[in-house]
């Protein structure tokens, strides 16, 4: 259950600004942390609705749904083209990043 619980608040912090409050009151928390909450759970019904398309990120989630905001309607081939190209971006960065930490490590 540990481990869940540690997954969720990491994804808020990193892709939801649960970790960049800046309030004043006890109020105000509440209020930016309830945001983040609902903002996590709909990502995650996102995420779970889409999983037989493609396995999702909370990140990935919430590019996808931040992209589609300003198109009036999202038929389930574009929204599968977008989640491919994501992935396909992810991909080539994860690529590059490795090559250079090999280079690196051969290196020393």
């Amino acid at each position: 259950m540990r481990w869940s619980v540690e997954t969720a608040v990491e994804n808020g912090k990193d892709g939801l600004g649960m970790g960049n409050c800046m309030v004043r009151s006890w109020i105000g928390w509440h209020h930016h942390m309830t945001e983040c909450i609902l903002a996590h759970h709909f990502l995650v019904r996102v995420q779970k609705q889409l999983k037989g398309g493609a396995a999702l990120t909370i990140l990935q989630a919430r590019l996808l749904v931040a992209s589609v905001l300003s198109l009036k309607q999202l038929d389930p081939q574009e929204a599968i083209r977008r989640i491919q190209f994501i992935q396909k971006q992810n991909c080539a960065a994860y690529l590059s990043h490795r090559k250079r930490t090999i280079q690196r490590l051969d290196g020393l």
